[in-house]
């Protein structure tokens, strides 16, 4: 219903953020390709937009299902394109993937560029 409404309303901002909430919710009961769906559909509809914020959601997304299907394997070009976007867009507050990448990946990292 949400995601209809976005798209009547012609919001593709929010359509594409709840999009994101459903594939962290899909990743959350371990349905991963129903989560790269979701992500695969934000992103379709951010990148055009050049909605950072939206990007970095959408990404963060596909790399923490990247991370679920194998923590070894490496997403080292995402995690840097990340940071990147991050201090692009980092003075919004109370976007709970932007204190998620702040805490997994700046913090915990620093400026070393490592990945989670």
């Amino acid at each position: 219903m949400a995601l209809r409404l976005a798209r009547d309303l012609s919001i593709p901002a929010l359509q594409a953020s709840w999009l994101t909430m459903l594939g962290q919710l899909d990743l959350g009961e371990g349905r991963l390709e129903a989560a790269e769906r979701h992500a695969n559909a934000a992103l379709a509809i951010a990148r055009p937009l050049d909605h950072k914020l939206a990007i970095l959601r959408g990404e963060w997304l596909r790399h923490q299902i990247v991370k679920r299907r194998d923590p070894d394997l490496s997403d080292r070009q995402r995690v840097a394109f990340l940071r990147k976007l991050y201090f692009q867009i980092e003075p919004f507050d109370g976007v709970d993937e932007l204190r998620e990448f702040r805490s997994a990946v700046i913090e915990r990292h620093g400026n070393e560029g490592s990945e989670s």
